[in-house]
């Protein structure tokens, strides 16, 4: 992060504690794996979940010096992000980044998709990542500068078409569109905004696995791998990188529409 802008100076010299980074999605899979990996490197997290907060309060147990606060948040619910935002201010009045693993994912094809099952992917993976960058941005402004992260998926860049999940890659495909634009409005703030697109990961169902067959690399994506990109993205050595959708699939996802 940058280490220049006002909020991080006490006096001459005397610098404060780093802004706590917020993971929305930590409840579970990759959130909750690279909010673990954050902690280790005994970065300060904000830590959202929707219905299972057994392992982000045992986290917060853990590490109550890091874990600053754990929050429910249903992002799917209109209105929910600016509610869970006034209760993000209550425990500091700056960030040092946002990370955005809040992803619904739905198997069907779009003539057996309900308007509300729709509406619902729409809701989760791009309305609220539109209202939680507006809801962050001044806190990250107040940071003198930040990273903004989200998930995408590999491949989605081709724009192609999609017989199973094509409202999943809707959503997705109007979430690279906002995160280029916040990328373009929020670079005079030392905020940069960017995706990562990861592959088929360990950590997706079983039934997912079947892909690695036709992965160029020959194996899954790991968690190490998409913390790996993380942490560059989150990094100062990435000051200048903003609106990219950061692939990391061993070469999957080019090769299908």
């Amino acid at each position: 992060m940058r280490k220049d802008g006002p909020e991080n100076v006490r006096s001459a010299g005397e610098e404060t504690s780093p802004a706590p980074v917020l993971i929305l999605g930590a409840g579970k899979n990759v959130g909750l794996a690279m909010a673990r990996k954050l902690v280790a490197e005994s970065r300060p997290v904000i830590l959202s979940y929707r219905r299972s907060p057994e392992d982000v309060v045992a986290l917060q147990i853990e590490h109550p010096d890091l874990v600053r606060a754990a929050i429910p948040l249903d992002a799917r619910t209109p209105g929910a992000v600016g509610r869970f935002f006034d209760k993000v201010r209550e425990n500091t009045d700056r960030l040092g980044g946002l990370v955005n693993a809040i992803g619904p994912w739905l198997k069907k094809p779009l003539l057996e998709t309900s308007d509300d099952e729709f509406e619902d992917l729409l809701q989760g993976n791009l309305v609220q990542a539109f209202a939680s960058v507006r809801q962050a941005a001044p806190l990250l402004r107040a940071n003198g500068g930040g990273r903004v992260v989200f998930f995408t998926f590999a491949g989605l860049e081709k724009l192609g078409s999609y017989s199973k999940i094509g409202a999943y890659a809707a959503g997705k495909t109007g979430l690279l569109s906002l995160m280029r634009s916040f990328a373009l409005e929020l670079a005079p703030h030392g905020i940069t905004v960017n995706a990562i697109a990861p592959g088929v990961v360990e950590s997706a169902p079983e039934e997912e696995h079947r892909l690695k067959k036709v992965i160029p690399a020959g194996r899954l994506a790991s968690l190490e791998d998409i913390w790996q990109a993380l942490r560059f993205l989150l990094s100062e050595e990435a000051g200048h990188v903003t609106g990219t959708n950061l692939t990391v699939s061993g070469g999957f996802g080019w090769q299908y529409p």
